[in-house]
């Protein structure tokens, strides 16, 4: 803007004047093509008339409009005569305003200042509605209607008139820019259309286009002038392609510093200069060409677009500089490279973003989008910065070959840098030579300095990398940084930097509690903290990296998996002590358990499959089998095997075991691998990979035998017989047996020994036999429990000694420890003669039959009542010689004898809970004695034993299965216990249960193919010979033995359940007593229900009620049970105490007993019949 200033009034205005720049909030039309658009600031430069003012480089340049955009004329005159106006005023004004008017591009305004008289003279023509005012006149002479303002009055007072003059410049401003942007864009595209002529300059395009740009940045419009350089741009890749671009001269490049560019910094060179002069490099005109790029995006703040055209204009840049013909070097493009990434980086890091966090989709991110984007740019230049290091340091000599080739990023190295030229004699180190003279030429100060020694040149090329690590993480792009940071350790290891390298790595690895797989580059990572881990002597940290790196082989070569396979094994026998292998896993798998037993030999195999890619001999290989043990507990078998040669693939390994044998269902809990002093433990925890397996009886090892004892004291403590046969096997230092209950209660912890083959203690709750035994001896010993206990499983734990080792047996046997038989006596008669009344009542759930009786003190009255016994009973006749009574006397005697020797089961066999009666004569005065009684049972579960046993061990032989016959004999026999037709068994005397063929599955299940097939070909024939077998009438019966107490008139106490024969444990029973009392003698008495065994049975409610009888009254007592074991448990015993006197004096009575059910059958809930339900008990 130029003042002229003839009335010298700029002084007394200026202040004023100059604090309203710059012109804001300017509405710029843009000529007739383009959009109105709002200018917000305009910076305007003043200058008075007659200044020089420094031409503008651009317009000294293009030749375009240097004038100012606005001329302004202070006029101002204390007289307002007309004839002073018309003489002097107006001719002054009219010379200036047709100096200005002759140049083009440039806008007038005339400010006129009145004086006081003039303002109060205007205040006068006002009200009057007359023109005849100074500035009425300059108006009409030099303001034309359709031309706008041009005369403005000024009145420094008034604010009003100062925002007038300012708008009215603002409007000319406005106009003389539109007048001059018409102009230029009209010569540019007059220009742009002759770009087919010849003669036409594409530098000369490029002035004159810039131009306009700087048009563009004088009113702001940043985003136009860049729209402007991409034009020219577009323009400049166009003739490129089409090689048009005859105006530049060289390529250029070969100045000194062009490998040092500051892309922000165009005073550099006369760029501007050398354009007009066509002398300009396509080097510089490109790098002042991006600059201005650069310069306007950052000054409109769209850093994100800035790093994006910097991504591209690096990228194409120096691919063209590597063509051919260019003449430069490739020390010179990685120079420039490095340098104008570190540049990018700097100018990046130098802006103003917002760092604060912004809410997307509900989720807070830790930066700005802006600050995200740029951290990852700056770690992309900083990465490529690096590659270029890596290309010089190995022009210079400053990297090793060994690094390029094991480093991330080696494949941005050139290859001719990696390997030989192909088709030609040239190596690397010829390369290298040939860029040697340009490595010299190098002018960055810091890769001059970097490329001077070693320890700089890691330095620089550490932080360089540090840095970029630094950026990734920002951005979130860890697996980045992870790349860069093993690139810091491959360059230690090549310089033997072991203990920083380490440093460097770990932090890298995944963490605990990182649960994604690991990938290719922790492989990377692995690999190289082993080889470091290796030479500083850490042995147990690299051997777990080998196995990490074994547990992720589908990320390594073959060559790579055997190196590691070659190490593992060196690692593992250099171990100082034993070490687990944490990551079994990678190494071993377990494939397939089953069992293949011999004649002499208990043997697992078990199929192992071998990850290492190598042979290798495993020390031992040992698995551990887990099964059921009592009161919670757990029993552990190792079966073992030493020397095993390992292959990779499947391998077949035999494992045995000679310290334990215990037939049983077992689960494969691990499988250990011993490698040197490496113990790989394969754990087999998941329910779908669970691997169980049915053991046998080991075939030479000490064979074991529960039983019931050849004579059972029905009225005593229960007992058992039991017998151990050492077959080949010599005891050094005798035996030591436990007995466990059906619910792991110990038995012997209080127990005697009625009689044994052997010297036998009890010590710490165990049988013990202190005397060494031979092979093939037979170990028997009768043990007498302390109380009564239920039939149920027996298990017997046998620990001996063989050559200094000690060894286990676990056996278990269903033992009937319940008496099969309850006897009671009651006598009577008359004056003349005495009878004593025997009650047999059977309590065993199998039927039994009663083959003898035998008694003490008395005979038999009427052996015509003995429908199911022998007639012969021997010494039993002769003890007494009384007369015979008849059965009707009989029945005076005792109305509730009921039927003698009565039985409801074809061929003499009682069913649970049935009886029978015998009537004998006795001497007097028996009131308060007891009587022997001895009688021989056979039970139909031993008849069914005796026709099945040899049949099964025979058939097992037979198959090849004679390992197997204990089994397959409890199975069986627990089968035809569970489904045997009774009544059509004693119909037929043949075996009358289910099929056996059902049993196949599981007698077969976890055994080998072989075994599978040979148990359904035993089990076929089973099904023909073993179902409908013919049932012997004579076995070798048991003896219950019983000393009653003779009751004489006294209390008859019946007992009965009113529920049926079988209950659920835990499950409430109610049981109802009634007590009947015989003369005419009055009583008060307490009846007592007391169990046998506490953990047998829980009375709910009052065990003892108090009761008052006279004469034959009776009376009825509602007790509730609850059963707490399963098994044949007998019912509690009934006391009756009669009461002397008040002060709690007793006398118990004897008592008559009857009861249909004197013993119960209790099941589990639910109910599940297998042979290996009971826990098995741990030593």
């Amino acid at each position: 803007m130029e003042l002229t200033d003839e009335c010298e009034v700029w002084p007394r205005i200026k202040e004023e004047f100059t604090a309203r720049l710059p012109l804001r909030n300017l509405i710029w039309k843009g000529g007739i093509t383009q959009t109105a658009r709002f200018v917000e600031q305009l910076n305007i430069n003043i200058c008075m008339d007659g200044t020089t003012v420094a031409a503008d480089p651009v317009a000294a340049v293009s030749g375009q409009q240097t004038g100012p955009l606005l001329n302004i004329y202070f006029l101002e005159t204390a007289d307002t005569d007309v004839d002073t106006y018309k003489s002097v005023l107006r001719p002054q004004a009219k010379k200036w305003v047709d100096g200005v008017s002759q140049h083009k591009g440039q806008e007038w305004l005339i400010v006129y200042l009145p004086g006081v008289a003039e303002i109060q003279r205007m205040a006068t023509t006002k009200f009057l509605n007359m023109r005849a005012t100074t500035i009425d006149r300059l108006k009409s002479d030099f303001q034309s209607k359709k031309d706008g303002e041009r005369v403005v009055m000024l009145r420094t007072d008034v604010v009003e008139s100062w925002n007038a003059v300012f708008l009215a410049i603002r409007e000319r401003v406005v106009q003389a820019l539109e007048e001059r942007v018409a102009s230029m864009t009209e010569e540019i595209r007059r220009l742009d259309a002759n770009r087919m002529l010849p003669g036409w300059n594409y530098c000369k395009f490029f002035v004159f286009k810039e131009g306009l740009v700087n048009l563009y940045r004088v009113m702001g419009l940043k985003d136009e002038a860049l729209a402007q350089y991409d034009e020219l741009e577009a323009a400049y890749l166009q003739l490129l392609n089409a090689q048009q671009l005859s105006w530049f001269s060289t390529f250029g490049g070969n100045e000194a510093g062009d490998d040092f560019t500051d892309l922000l910094d165009l005073t550099k060179k006369p760029y501007r200069q050398r354009m007009v002069e066509n002398s300009i490099t396509m080097f510089d005109f490109r790098i002042y060409l991006f600059g201005q790029q650069s310069q306007l995006l950052i000054d409109m703040g769209k850093y994100e677009e800035f790093v994006e055209r910097a991504q591209r204009f690096v990228t194409t840049f120096a691919k063209h500089m590597r063509e051919k013909g260019t003449g430069l070097s490739l020390a010179f493009v990685s120079s420039w490279l490095y340098s104008t990434c570190q540049n990018i980086v700097e100018i990046c890091e130098g802006v103003q973003i917002d760092q604060a966090p912004v809410e997307r989709s509900g989720v807070r991110a830790s930066i700005s989008a802006t600050a995200r984007i740029l951290a990852s740019s700056k770690a992309e230049f900083l990465t490529r910065a690096r590659q270029q290091l890596d290309i010089l340091g190995t022009l210079n000599g400053r990297l090793p070959e060994k690094y390029l080739r094991r480093s991330n990023t080696h494949m941005q190295v050139p290859s001719p840098l990696l390997s030989p030229v192909a088709g030609t004699d040239m190596d690397a180190s010829t390369v290298a030579a040939e860029d040697d003279g340009d490595i010299k030429s190098i002018t960055n100060p810091v890769l001059t300095e970097a490329l001077g020694t070693d320890e700089r040149f890691d330095q620089i090329y550490i932080r360089t990398c540090e840095q970029a690590t630094q950026y990734y993480l920002d951005c979130g792009r860890r697996r980045f940084a992870q790349v860069l940071q093993g690139d810091i350790a491959q360059l230690h290891i090549c310089r033997s930097r072991w203990h920083e390298a380490v440093r460097v790595l770990r932090p890298q690895l995944a963490t605990a509690g990182d649960v994604r797989a690991p990938g290719v580059m922790d492989v990377h990572v692995m690999a190289r903290l082993a080889i470091c881990e290796r030479q500083l002597g850490y042995t147990e940290q690299c051997f777990e990296h080998v196995v990490e790196l074994m547990d992720n082989s589908q990320y390594l070569d073959s060559g790579s998996r055997d190196m590691y396979a070659d190490m593992f094994m060196e690692l593992a026998h250099e171990m100082p002590a034993r070490y687990a292998v944490a990551a079994a896993s990678a190494l071993f798998e377990v494939s397939e358990t089953e069992v293949e037993d011999s004649h002499d030999t208990l043997c697992l195999l078990v199929t192992l499959v071998s990850k290492v890619s190598r042979r290798l001999v495993a020390a031992r290989v040992e698995a551990t089998l887990i099964g059921g043990g009592s009161g919670g507990q757990q029993l552990e078998i190792v079966m073992d095997a030493s020397e095993v040669e390992l292959v990779p693939g499947h391998n077949s390994v035999r494992l045995t075991t000679d310290s334990v044998s215990c037939a049983g269902r077992f689960m494969v809990r691990a499988v250990t691998v011993t490698v040197g002093q490496a113990e790989a433990t394969l754990v087999v925890s998941n329910p779908n990979t669970q691997r169980c397996v049915r053991l046998n009886e080991h075939p030479m090892a000490p064979a074991v035998s529960l039983r019931a004892p050849a004579v059972v004291l029905a009225d005593g403590p229960s007992a058992l017989q039991l017998s151990v046969d050492t077959r080949d096997t010599a005891v050094e230092a005798g035996l030591s047996i436990q007995l466990f209950g059906s619910a792991g209660a110990l038995l012997t912890n209080q127990c005697t020994v009625r009689s044994a083959t052997t010297a036998c203690v009890v010590e710490a709750g165990a049988l013990v036999f202190t005397d060494a035994v031979g092979a093939d001896v037979v170990v028997d010993a009768e043990v007498v429990l302390e109380g009564s206990y239920a039939t149920g499983k027996v298990t017997a734990v046998v620990e001996y000694t063989v050559m200094g080792d000690s060894r286990l047996i676990l056996h278990s046997d269903d033992v009937e420890l319940t008496p099969p038989l309850l006897f009671a006596a009651h006598a009577t008669g008359t004056d003349a003669t005495h009878a004593l009344i025997l009650r047999a009542q059977s309590c065993a759930v199998t039927p039994i039959r009663l083959d003898w009786l035998k008694t003490t003190g008395c005979r038999q009255l009427s052996p015509s009542l003995d429908a199911g016994m022998a007639s012969d009973h021997g010494a039993l006749q002769a003890e007494v010689g009384a007369e015979t009574l008849s059965k009707s006397e009989v029945m005076q005697l005792d109305g509730n004898a009921g039927t003698a020797w009565r039985t409801v089961s074809d061929r003499g066999f009682l069913q649970l809970g049935e009886s029978m009666t015998d009537v004998r004569e006795i001497p007097d005065n028996v009131d308060g004695k007891t009587v022997e009684v001895e009688a021989g049972v056979t039970t139909l579960l031993a008849l069914v034993r005796v026709a099945v046993e040899p049949r099964i061990v025979e058939l097992a032989a037979l198959h090849g299965l004679a390992q197997h016959a204990c089994y397959l004999q409890r199975l069986v026999l627990a089968h035809v216990r569970t489904t045997m037709d009774t009544r059509s068994t004693l119909r037929r005397m043949r075996l009358a249960c289910a099929p056996l063929v059902s049993l196949c599955a599981a007698a077969s299940a976890d055994c080998s193919a072989t075994v599978r097939a040979a148990m359904h070909r035993l089990f076929e024939d089973l099904s023909a010979t073993v179902v409908g077998c013919a049932i012997p009438s004579d076995a070798n019966p048991c003896t219950v033995r019983v000393h009653l107490p003779v009751v004489v008139d006294g209390l008859c106490v019946s007992v009965a359940l009113d529920s049926a024969r079988f209950c659920s444990v835990y499950e409430p029973t109610p049981l109802a007593v009634r007590v009947q009392q015989h003369g005419a003698v009055s009583r008060r008495l307490w009846v007592t229900l007391a169990p046998h065994c506490t953990d047998q049975w829980l009375v709910s409610g009052p065990g003892a009620i108090q009761v008052a009888l006279r004469g034959s009254d009776h009376v009825l007592l509602d007790f509730v049970l609850v059963p707490l074991a399963v098994g044949y448990l007998p019912l509690p015993e009934i006391i009756c105490q009669e009461i002397i006197d008040d002060n709690a004096d007793y006398r118990r009575l004897h008592i008559r007993l009857e009861s249909k059910h004197p013993s119960l059958c209790v099941l589990p809930n639910p109910r599940v019949a297998t042979v290996y339900s009971v826990p098995v008990p741990c030593p």
